[in-house]
C-alpha cells in the first residue's frame, strides 16, 4: 500500500467526513465496539478533538493514517503534560475516524505505550468514613432516605447509580442486603455488592418504610410483589417525594402512575449536608494561603472530599495502601468489588504501587506452594 502524507486541503474533508460519520453514529444509534453515543456533548467534543488534532499534527499523518502514526501522536501529546484522559479521548476519536474512513482497526489501548495518571484528587481516610457513618447512623437528625443513601455511597457506588436503583435490584438473604446492578460509564453488568450489619439494617428499614406506604395506598391483592421485599420489581428504590408530608400519598395511583427516582443531586446534596455536620469545615477560598497542613489536600481547584466521591475515591485509594494490612486488596480483586472493566482503572488510584505488592505477594505464594509441594514430596520419598 502507498501511503502519502496529508496535505492541509486534505484536513477539511476528513473532519467532514467525520463529521458526517459522529453526527449519523448520534441519530441513529450505531453502535462501534458495542457502544453508542448518548448525548450531543460527546459529538460536540468528538467534533472539537479532530480538529485539534487533524490540524495540529497532520504533517506527521499520511492517507490512510496508520496505526504507528496514531502511537506516535498519542505518546508525543503525553510527553507534552496531555492527561491520560485527553490521551484516551484522542485514542476514542482516531478509532471514530478509522471507522467513518473505512480503515482497518487492530490497535488497543496497551499498545500507545502510556501510563495513566494517578488519582490526586482529595478523599475521605478510613477514620473520617467511620465518623461520618458511626454518627450519621445513630443521630434521629437524618431521615431513614437519607441514612439509606449514605449506607450505599459508603460502599463506593456511584451517586448516579445510587439514584437509579430498582426493588429489582435488591434482595434480601437473611441479615444481609444483596444489590445486584450494571455500573454507569459502561460497568461490568451483574456487579454485586452486599450491605451487612448496620449498613443492611438501615437500607432494611428503609425498604420497610416503603412497603408499609405500598401496602396503606395500593390494593395488595391486584399487584405481584417480592415475597423478599414486599414490593414490586418496577418501583424505585429512591421515590421522589417519598419522605415528610409528601411521602403520605407515595404509590397512589399505582401501576397506573409508577413514581420516578430521585435524581443525582439529591444523593450529593444528602452526602455533603451528612459530612459537613460530622467532619472539620472546608477552609475557604479566600483563606487558601493561610493553610499549609491542608494545602495539599485542597490545592488545585480547592475540590473537597465532603461529596459521593470521597467516599469512593476513599474506598478504593485505603485498600491499594500497603500499610492499611486490615483492607489492602489486590488490584484485581478491587477491579471486580467496583465493577470496573479494566485493570487500569484502578492503577489510576495506585498511589503506593499496591499492583507491585501485590505482584510480589502473588510471586511468593507461588514459589512457597512449590516449597511445601517439594517437601511433602520429598518426605514421601524417605518413607517409602
Amino acid at each position: 500500500m502507498i501511503f502519502s502524507m496529508m496535505e492541509p486541503e486534505e484536513v477539511d474533508e476528513l473532519i467532514q467526513r467525520f463529521d458526517d460519520y459522529i453526527e449519523r453514529r448520534y441519530h441513529e444509534k450505531i453502535k462501534l465496539d458495542n457502544r453508542v453515543i448518548t448525548s450531543y456533548g460527546t459529538v460536540r467534543q468528538y467534533k472539537a478533538v479532530a480538529r485539534w488534532i487533524l490540524w495540529d499534527f497532520y504533517i506527521d499523518l499520511s492517507i490512510p493514517i496508520t496505526r504507528e502514526q496514531v502511537i506516535k501522536v498519542i505518546q508525543k501529546l503525553r510527553r507534552m503534560g496531555y492527561s491520560y484522559s485527553t490521551c484516551l479521548e484522542v485514542y476514542a476519536m482516531f478509532r471514530n475516524l478509522f471507522e467513518a474512513m473505512g480503515w482497518e482497526w487492530d490497535l488497543s489501548i496497551y499498545h500507545l505505550g502510556i501510563e495513566p495518571d494517578i488519582r490526586e484528587a482529595p478523599y475521605l481516610t478510613v477514620e473520617e468514613m467511620k465518623t461520618v457513618l458511626t454518627q450519621a447512623f445513630t443521630s434521629s437528625r437524618w431521615n431513614l432516605r437519607d441514612k439509606a443513601i449514605l449506607a450505599l455511597v459508603s460502599l463506593g457506588i456511584r451517586p448516579h447509580d445510587v439514584a437509579n436503583l430498582y426493588i429489582r435490584n435488591i434482595s434480601i438473604e437473611g441479615d444481609r442486603v444483596i444489590i445486584k446492578y450494571t455500573p454507569c460509564k459502561h460497568g461490568v453488568p451483574g456487579t454485586i455488592r452486599i450491605l451487612r450489619g448496620i449498613k443492611a439494617k438501615v437500607l432494611m428499614d428503609w425498604i420497610e418504610y416503603l412497603r408499609q406506604r405500598f401496602r396503606k395506598n395500593v390494593n395488595y391483592q391486584l399487584v405481584d410483589v417480592r415475597e423478599d421485599v414486599g414490593l414490586p420489581d418496577d418501583v424505585p428504590l429512591f421515590p421522589f417525594r417519598a419522605v415528610g408530608r409528601f411521602g403520605k400519598g407515595l404509590f397512589k395511583g399505582y401501576p397506573r402512575k409508577i413514581p420516578k427516582p430521585i435524581s443525582r443531586p439529591v444523593v450529593w446534596e444528602v452526602v455533603r449536608k451528612i459530612c459537613r455536620a460530622y467532619l472539620p469545615p472546608i477552609p475557604k477560598r479566600r483563606l487558601e494561603k493561610y493553610f499549609s497542613e491542608v494545602g495539599e489536600r485542597y490545592r488545585g481547584r480547592f475540590i473537597t472530599p465532603y461529596n459521593p466521591y470521597g467516599f469512593r475515591r476513599g474506598i478504593v485509594t485505603e485498600r491499594l495502601n500497603p500499610e492499611r494490612k486490615e483492607l489492602l486488596m489486590d488490584p484485581w480483586k478491587l477491579k471486580k468489588l467496583m465493577g470496573w472493566r479494566t485493570l487500569q482503572t484502578v492503577l489510576r488510584y495506585d498511589k503506593f504501587s499496591a499492583r507491585d505488592v501485590a505482584e510480589e505477594e502473588l510471586e511468593k505464594d507461588f514459589y512457597r506452594s512449590i516449597d511445601e509441594a517439594g517437601g511433602e514430596g520429598n518426605n514421601e520419598g524417605q518413607q517409602a
